[in-house]
């Protein structure tokens, strides 16, 4: 695959180090919901890929901000998003030059009102599913914390230019 650099097996001990830690970040005052990696987990295999601005990832939202009703106001915008669909309208606000906040669907327009988090979706990963024997599979990225932990343990550092992927998948 195009960017991969490296893939590498992940451990039981890895596992639960991953979950300790996105399970921290439930209680931030914002907190970060990893559903995509709790899906990675549901499967049988396990791996990371460490991979450059070159690796193409599947068509999905890295990052949401839902509020409490589980309406999405906010989403990160990837490089299949067009930036200028949001530029100069009322109804967007950018929190930052990747992230959106759709104001129209705030509680009285007003960013953390209160009840909101940050969602990690991840989605199905339909190149491994041409495989015979793969029967499903996902594909998730690690919140910051575990992206720190994955590259300090197979020797990447804190290197902001590489991108840490989960991988998992079940077999027939």
């Amino acid at each position: 695959m195009e960017g991969v650099l490296k893939v590498e097996e992940l451990s039981n001990e890895d596992i639960l180090n991953l979950i300790e830690i996105e399970s921290k970040r439930a209680d931030e005052l914002v907190p970060v919901i990893n559903e995509g990696l709790k899906e990675c987990f549901r499967k049988d295999y396990h791996m990371v890929l460490f991979a450059d601005n070159s690796f193409k990832l599947p068509n999905c939202h890295e990052l949401l901000l839902v509020n409490d009703e589980g309406i999405v106001v906010g989403k990160y915008l990837n490089e299949n998003d067009n930036k200028e669909d949001y530029q100069d309208l009322e109804d967007y606000e950018f929190l930052s030059d990747d992230f959106v906040l759709f104001k129209d669907k705030m509680k009285g327009g007003i960013p953390f009102s209160g009840g909101e988090y940050f969602l990690i979706p991840g989605c199905e990963c339909n190149d491994l599913m041409d495989l015979n024997e793969v029967c499903e599979s996902f594909i998730s990225m690690p919140s910051v914390e575990s992206d720190y932990y994955l590259k300090n343990k197979f020797s990447f550092n804190k290197d902001s230019n590489i991108a840490t992927i989960i991988v998992s998948y079940s077999l027939n």
